[in-house]
């Protein structure tokens, strides 16, 4: 696992994209997505609504599973794994997904 001034990879997204067929029409909620966060670092995802704030956080939170590319928690792959298998792993992980509302605005938080 690739690390930054030795600290470890704990989620990797490789070229994450996700779509969904709303009728005949497929919406490209996620287009290409790409990170590392790092042991100990704390992130906030922000944008406009519709943007795919959302559907990021339920492929973070192991609740979905991207269309193509690579999801990497602590180094293994979840995009094949179960809805079970990933919720054990993201337990095992440590990662936690939280939401705070702040007046209209949302902001999601992603702590490890």
């Amino acid at each position: 696992m690739e690390t930054n001034d030795n600290r470890k990879v704990v989620i990797e997204l490789q070229d994450v994209k996700r779509d969904f067929m709303v009728g005949d029409e497929t919406v490209h909620a996620l287009r290409g997505v790409s990170f590392k966060i790092y042991e100990g670092e704390f992130v906030t995802i922000m944008g406009k609504s519709g943007s795919g704030k959302s559907t990021l956080l339920n492929q973070l939170g192991c609740l979905d599973t991207p269309s193509s590319g690579e999801y990497l928690l602590d180094g293994i792959s979840v995009r094949t794994m179960s809805k079970s298998q990933r919720a054990i792993l993201l337990h095992q992980s440590g990662v936690q997904i939280r939401e705070f509302h702040i007046s209209d605005n949302r902001v999601n938080v992603i702590e490890y």
